[in-house]
């Protein structure tokens, strides 16, 4: 990240089912068109559905946290754990959208921003 300008961290499921929960092609070619590298995290696998995904023109390969090194299979657990090691902070230290949020946006290897829903980053860093 430190080599980018602006990065997007994108915390994708494959089985979300909610209004903002979109394709990696979709994520993908939005923040293309916005100017942002994109770094997708799964947050679980599922050979499957991630078959199903296009995964072409993502930049760098579709990542995902590894669950054992945090000592947990629960999903919200091991993800939060993550976040802060990326972020380099403490939980108290860390805002809850940052903590929770599906899309993190980084300037220069500083968190700047946390979406929740990809339509809520219209602005660049």
């Amino acid at each position: 990240m430190v080599s980018q300008d602006s990065v997007i961290v994108h915390f994708w499921s494959p089985h979300c089912s909610s209004p903002i929960c979109y394709s990696i092609d979709y994520v993908n070619k939005s923040y293309q068109s916005k100017g942002y590298t994109l770094i997708v995290i799964a947050d679980y696998f599922d050979m499957e559905t991630i078959q199903a995904q296009n995964l072409d023109d993502l930049r760098y390969p579709l990542l995902s946290v590894h669950n054992e090194y945090y000592d947990t299979d629960i999903c919200y657990k091991y993800h939060e754990r993550f976040i802060l090691d990326l972020l380099k902070q403490d939980k108290e230290d860390v805002e809850k959208l940052a903590l929770y949020s599906r899309h993190l946006l980084f300037y220069k290897a500083k968190l700047v921003k946390a979406y929740v829903d990809i339509e809520a980053s219209n602005e660049k860093a």
